[in-house]
């Protein structure tokens, strides 16, 4: 009977993520994994048997993560308003208390290993899919309760919302502050405002 792991599986993942966002798939050696979790070569690949596998199996436990977090926007008791503004503006600030603005991992993915990983490219279009779902879910309130705008379908609004969202994270990554980022989102929360009629 072979001994038993002495490290959390779940733990190597998450510090996995940290690595492969802070750099990327291709720039993380397996020296930098073995550094960030703490284990030898062997036991790193006794575990996961190459790089492509930690990577998505880190991808797939940050798609987890994410659309849990993003689905509690909609336990709040708020306006539709409210709750869109919030999740707009907390997705530029997370991003922005990095030191080194990393992106959501699902959207360096995408770019990266998007056309040549299908493996990669479904656990992407998975997690977009949910962001896009979780943000119309959010319109619909805002709809309902009269603090967005209801002339154009909630589903055209949120995929008009989440390509933006994703943009404005690239923007990000390269950009001093989010002066500019937050004006942006001013100016879409302005264009969905219930228009003259509709009030």
């Amino acid at each position: 009977m072979g001994r038993p792991r002495s490290f959390s599986t779940e733990d190597v993942v998450d510090a996995a993520i940290e690595q492969f966002r802070s750099s990327s798939f291709s720039a993380t050696s397996t020296d930098q994994l073995c550094d960030c979790t703490g284990l030898s070569r062997s036991s790193l690949y006794n575990a996961f048997r190459s790089k492509s596998e930690i990577f998505a199996a880190a991808l797939s436990r940050y798609d987890e993560t994410q659309t849990a977090d993003r689905a509690h926007h909609l336990d709040d008791d708020d306006t539709g308003r409210e709750i869109l503004e919030r999740l707009l503006r907390e997705t530029i600030a997370i991003q922005f208390r990095t030191d080194d603005h990393r992106t959501c991992m699902v959207l360096a993915a995408s770019v990266e290993l998007g056309r040549s990983d299908e493996q990669i490219a479904e656990l992407a279009r998975h997690n977009l899919a949910a962001f896009a779902d979780t943000i119309t879910r959010i319109i619909e309130r805002g709809q309902c309760d009269g603090t967005l705008r209801s002339d154009l379908a909630a589903g055209d609004l949120a995929r008009m919302l989440h390509a933006m969202l994703n943009g404005l994270q690239i923007v990000g990554r390269v950009s001093e502050d989010d002066v500019a980022i937050q004006a942006t989102i001013d100016t879409a929360l302005q264009l969905l405002r219930p228009t003259t009629d509709q009030r």
